[in-house]
């Protein structure tokens, strides 16, 4: 009679026990990445996309607390504020009163008005050009910067 010889039940587990984790391991990476990739909003590049590109002032309105106060038109200026999506602004054309011919550092977002946040204050979307902040809106394709809040300009722009 001829002697059966097995091995243990853990040498036939073990492997198999290996892929399944290498398996499972691969698998948990896989749904991490897909989760990470679709958690990404698409709100925040939609936001940013409303500024980029080229937009030509058609005007400033200046704030002097009168009832009509003075409406500076450069409809017939060739003024470009170009936005790029680096985070530099390109200002070219004719003098105008809100920023000269060269490159600037900007931000597009959301943040305090103020420097610091006061009491119950929320963030606001806007943009910082250098150092100074302007209040955002865009209708229609016509985008306003107004600096109003410390009796600044507001700039209007059509997108070019």
């Amino acid at each position: 009679m001829e002697t059966a010889y097995f091995l243990p039940y853990f040498l036939y587990t073990k492997p198999l026990a290996n892929i399944k984790e290498k398996n499972m391991k691969n698998l948990m990476y896989l749904l991490l990445i897909i989760f990470t990739i679709l958690s990404c909003s698409k709100d925040d590049y939609s936001m940013n996309e409303q500024i980029y590109g080229e937009w030509k002032l058609t005007e400033a309105r200046i704030v002097n607390f009168s009832p009509n106060p003075p409406i500076i038109d450069y409809s017939d200026d060739n003024i470009i504020y170009n936005f790029k999506f680096n985070g530099k602004l390109i200002v070219t054309g004719e003098e105008n009163v809100g920023y000269t011919n060269g490159e600037y550092e900007y931000f597009f977002g959301e943040d305090y008005l103020g420097g610091a946040p006061s009491p119950g204050e929320s963030k606001i979307l806007l943009v910082k050009i250098n150092t100074t902040k302007w209040t955002f809106n865009i209708t229609n394709e016509i985008m306003t910067l107004s600096n109003s809040y410390v009796d600044g300009p507001t700039l209007v722009f059509g997108r070019n």
